[in-house]
């Protein structure tokens, strides 16, 4: 900083630039974001198909076509394959019949993560 204002200005000390920066807002706020952290997410990675997967239930009561009002969605973490079942409800014998199908197809994962939110 010293240089740049040295090509502009004589006789400015490194005590003035301190007392300027310490008053200036600009500047603490620039260094006030240099000393925070940010969070490190550690992404969740799969190594096959079939290790992790996850279930959506996607509410769609209020675009529903006839007696479907769920879609269950289910994506496998590595591929990110996805499957689309229409539920009738949110019941978890719907939910688990449908489950039971799509293991049959694919396979059963290691790990299952079911995403819940307000409709759980």
């Amino acid at each position: 900083m010293m240089k740049e204002l040295s090509k502009k200005y004589a006789n400015i000390t490194q005590e003035a630039v301190t007392i300027f920066k310490s008053s200036c807002v600009p500047c603490q706020q620039k260094k006030r974001r240099t000393t925070t952290k940010d969070v490190v997410v550690k992404p969740i990675t799969s190594t096959d198909f079939g290790a992790r997967a996850q279930v959506d239930l996607i509410d769609m009561q209020s675009m529903c076509h006839g007696q479907y009002k769920w879609i269950m969605h289910y994506q496998d973490h590595l591929t990110k394959f996805s499957v689309l079942r229409a539920l009738t409800s949110k019941r978890a014998v719907e939910v688990a019949f449908q489950l039971l199908d799509i293991f049959l197809m694919l396979g059963a994962p290691s790990i299952l993560r079911i995403h819940c939110s307000d409709y759980c």
